[in-house]
C-alpha cells in the first residue's frame, strides 16, 4: 500500500478580529495584538465544518473513509460533533466520524495517526479560545478550524508527503482546565520550559540521524511561548524560513499547528522540505517533502481570510458573544428548545442543506416535499444539494423585536444559482451591512442553544473577495 499523502486542505478562520484597541477603549489596556474571533453563533463543529467545506471544495473527487475531529474545547462533552460534521457534509454513511480530544495535542496527532494509515481521511483541528476578561492571554488565544484531505498519491496529486515522525510525551503541567472550568490555568513557563526543550532535543535525535538538521521551512506551535520562541536556537535546527505565529490569528489550540502548516504548504514550491515541532504535553514532530507547489491548492489562504478579517468589533459585544458580559434579553418569550425526533427526521435538509428538484417540471423546492408545490406531481423529487451554492439577496429585513444573540435579527430571501429561494438568518454582518443584490454564501451555524441542545442549521454570509463560480 502506497503512503498517505496530503492532497489538499482548508481552513476556517472567522470574519472578526478583536484588536488590542479594542481593549484598551473599555479597559485602558490592550497592547497592539490581535486576534481572530468566533461569531456568537459559531463553536468548534460550525468552525470544522467550514474548513472541511474549504478542503473538499479544492478537489472535489476527494471521498474520505474517516473523519476526524480535533479540539480542546468540544460543543458537546459526550455527543459526537463529528456526528454532527458528517451530516453536515452528507458523508456516506459508512465513513467512519472519530472525535479525537480534548487537548491541545489532540490536533498533530490526528495528523500523524491519518498519514501513517491505510484509509483515506479527513483530518480536521479546530478551536475556540476564551480568557478571563482582560488577561495577558485574552489577546494570546485565536479561534479557527484547518482540515486536511489524507489520500493515497495513486488516486489524487500529492502536495506534501510523509519523510518521518517522532514523538515524545512528557508529564509536564503546562497548561490544564478542568471539566468544569470555564478558563484554563498556565503555570509560570520558566518551569517546564528546560522539560520541554530537553523532550525537542530527544524527538530531534530520533528524528534525524546525524546532526544535521537542514531544513526549508520549520513551523513550530505552543502555547507556551518561551518554547516557542527559543526553540529553533536551542536545538541548532537550520531552516530558510521560520513559522511561529500569524498576525491577526492567535494560538489557536488544537487547530494552530495544522494553520501554521497550511500557511507553510500555501507558501512552498516543489521540493522543499518542511519540519513541524508540535510543543503540547510532550512533542510531536512532522518531517514532509513539498512535491507540489502549495499555490496549486485552490481553497482560499489562511493569509487571505486574516486580511479580509472585520476589525472594528467593539470589546463589549465580544464580552457579550461569550457570556462574559451579561445582557438583559429582552421581555421575549421563551426559547423552545430542538426537537430530536424532526431533527433526525430532516437531517438530509437541516444539517446537508440538501433540497429537491421536480422531475416533471424542474422546479426546486427547499426545504423538500412529497407533493411539488409547482406542478403537484408526488414523490419526484431528486436531490438539490445548495450548501456549495451562491445566491443573491432579494429582500431584507432587520427585526428589533425576535431574539438574537447579536441584535437585531437580520433575515433574507436569497436566491441561489441554478434556482431555489430560502428565506434565511445573515451572520457576520451588523444592522445596515447587508442590501438587496448582495451575494451571499451558506455557512452552517448555530441558530440557539436551549436545554444544553446546540440547534444547528445554515445561514447567509457575505462573499468575500472571493473568486465566484456560478456555474
Amino acid at each position: 500500500m502506497t503512503a498517505m499523502a496530503i492532497v489538499g486542505w482548508g481552513s476556517s478562520v472567522p470574519r472578526f478580529q478583536l484588536t488590542g484597541a479594542a481593549v484598551s477603549a473599555i479597559l485602558g489596556s490592550g497592547g497592539r495584538k490581535s486576534r481572530a474571533v468566533a461569531g456568537p453563533d459559531e463553536d468548534t463543529t460550525t468552525l470544522a465544518v467550514s474548513a472541511a467545506r474549504a478542503a473538499r471544495a479544492s478537489l472535489p473527487a476527494y471521498v474520505p473513509d474517516s473523519v476526524v475531529v480535533a479540539t480542546s474545547t468540544p460543543a458537546y462533552h459526550v455527543k459526537s460533533c463529528a456526528g454532527t460534521l458528517h451530516a453536515a457534509l452528507s458523508l456516506a454513511p459508512t465513513c467512519r466520524a472519530v472525535d479525537a480530544g480534548p487537548s491541545t495535542r489532540s490536533g498533530v496527532t490526528a495528523l500523524i495517526g491519518a498519514l501513517e494509515s491505510t484509509i483515506t481521511s479527513l483530518v480536521i483541528g479546530s478551536d475556540t479560545r476564551v480568557e478571563r476578561a482582560g488577561s495577558p492571554a485574552e489577546l494570546d488565544g485565536g479561534d479557527a478550524a484547518v482540515a486536511f484531505l489524507v489520500g493515497s498519491p495513486d488516486l489524487h496529486r500529492p502536495i506534501a508527503t510523509l519523510a518521518g515522525t517522532a514523538s515524545v510525551t512528557v508529564e509536564a503541567l503546562d497548561r490544564w482546565q478542568l471539566p468544569a472550568d470555564r478558563f484554563g490555568v498556565q503555570a509560570d513557563e520558566r518551569s517546564t520550559e528546560g522539560t520541554l526543550l530537553d523532550a525537542v532535543e530527544d524527538a530531534l535525535t530520533a528524528l534525524f540521524p546525524t546532526d544535521e538538521r537542514a531544513v526549508d521551512i520549520l513551523v513550530v506551535s505552543s502555547e507556551h511561548k518561551r518554547v516557542r520562541t527559543t526553540v529553533q536556537a536551542r536545538t541548532k535546527i537550520k531552516a530558510q524560513r521560520t513559522l511561529t505565529s500569524l498576525d491577526g490569528l492567535g494560538c489557536a489550540g488544537a487547530a494552530d499547528v495544522g494553520l501554521l502548516l497550511a500557511h507553510a504548504l500555501e507558501n512552498s514550491t516543489s521540493g522543499e522540505r518542511i519540519l513541524v515541532v508540535s510543543v503540547a504535553d510532550g512533542v510531536d514532530l512532522l518531517l514532509l517533502d513539498v512535491v507540489a507547489d502549495g499555490s496549486t491548492n485552490t481553497a482560499k489562504t489562511v493569509a487571505q481570510q486574516v486580511s479580509d478579517a472585520r476589525c472594528d468589533l467593539p470589546y463589549q459585544t465580544y464580552l457579550g458573544w461569550r457570556g462574559l458580559l451579561e445582557r438583559d434579553a429582552g421581555r421575549r418569550p421563551p426559547l423552545a428548545p430542538p426537537a430530536p425526533v424532526p431533527a433526525m427526521r430532516s437531517v438530509h435538509w437541516k444539517y446537508g442543506l440538501v433540497g429537491g428538484r421536480c422531475r416533471k417540471c424542474d422546479t426546486v423546492q427547499l426545504p423538500p416535499e412529497r407533493v411539488c408545490r409547482s406542478c403537484g406531481a408526488v414523490d419526484a423529487m431528486d436531490d438539490y444539494p445548495v450548501a456549495d451554492r451562491l445566491a443573491t439577496v432579494r429582500q431584507v429585513t432587520t427585526d428589533w423585536l425576535a431574539w438574537s444573540p447579536n441584535p437585531p435579527l437580520i433575515q433574507a430571501v436569497i436566491a441561489f444559482d441554478g434556482g431555489g429561494q430560502l428565506r434565511c438568518e445573515v451572520a457576520d454582518v451588523f444592522d445596515g451591512d447587508v442590501r438587496a443584490g448582495d451575494r451571499v454564501a451558506m455557512s452552517f451555524r448555530v441558530l440557539r442553544t436551549v436545554d444544553s441542545i446546540h440547534n444547528y442549521f445554515w445561514k447567509a454570509v457575505p462573499v468575500v473577495n472571493a473568486k465566484e463560480d456560478t456555474e
